[in-house]
């Protein structure tokens, strides 16, 4: 029987990421659901990691970046599909939630509020230092959070992951990339969230909605793997790109669909 959900992600050679990030992720999961990872230079323990959890993969000798996840699209055999970053500790009945946002919003795409150690001016953001993801304390402590009811606010315009999408749509505007093997957006996918959300927008027309739920956390590290990135990759000028590619700026998409509005 075909998964009710697909959860897709990559991960650079970080083993001891890639372990916490699987064991977390799959504690919060409905078994409806398969996960697909990308492996960015997969080692044998990485390998290792995921074969002894079950979870499917597909491996890279070189770094293709956050675009590769369109490696494990086709993959993918379920109606809905959700992008998750390997530095994320998701809080369970995240899924449903989202999924019951999309569907009762339609079109729609669906995301959670985003918990991280240090606030970087995104309004869909709740500041909350709590630690490392790598610590299983932080990982106790997020969940601990999140039952107390502290993070529970109201749904506002955004997208951040993780997101669901729905796979016909995935498929339908290309995948997150810009077409693989060229990403772009430079290797640390600055600027490609929000392109593969103005292709979601365009496909889905304009009465298309993002909205962050006020019910679902994530806890992030913030562009943990990011910062790994050699100065070239990270000093891209992946605004000028994206300028190029739609003929408006990031802020100028976020503004036209009323990014960070209360719904």
């Amino acid at each position: 029987m075909n998964p009710e959900y697909s959860v897709v992600a990559c991960n650079w050679n970080n083993a001891p990421l890639l372990e916490r990030f699987i064991d977390n992720l799959l504690l919060s999961l409905s078994s409806l659901t398969e996960v697909y990872i990308n492996l960015n230079e997969a080692t044998e323990e990485s390998i290792g990691i995921l074969e002894s959890r079950g979870v499917r993969y597909v491996v890279n000798l070189e770094n293709l970046g956050t675009a590769a996840v369109d490696l494990l699209t086709p993959l993918i055999s379920s109606p809905w599909v959700f992008t998750i970053n390997d530095d994320q500790i998701p809080y369970f009945g995240w899924q449903e939630d989202l999924k019951k946002i999309a569907v009762n919003n339609w079109p729609c795409c669906a995301s959670v509020t985003n918990i991280e150690p240090e606030f970087t001016n995104n309004p869909m953001v709740i500041a909350d230092s709590l630690g490392h993801v790598l610590d299983l304390d932080t990982a106790i402590a997020f969940g601990n959070r999140c039952i107390s009811g502290i993070y529970q606010g109201k749904n506002i315009r955004g997208y951040q992951h993780p997101t669901i999408y729905r796979t016909e749509v995935w498929k339908s505007v290309g995948g997150y990339s810009c077409g693989l093997p060229f990403d772009y957006f430079g290797l640390a996918g600055y600027c490609l969230d929000d392109y593969f959300n103005y292709k979601v927008h365009q496909y889905l027309g304009p009465a298309t909605q993002f909205i962050v739920s006020g019910k679902s956390f994530c806890y992030h590290q913030v562009s943990n793997t990011t910062k790994r990135l050699p100065p070239n990759i990270k000093n891209f000028d992946a605004q000028s790109k994206f300028v190029e590619l739609t003929g408006m700026t990031t802020q100028d998409f976020r503004n036209f669909i009323g990014w960070s509005q209360v719904v």
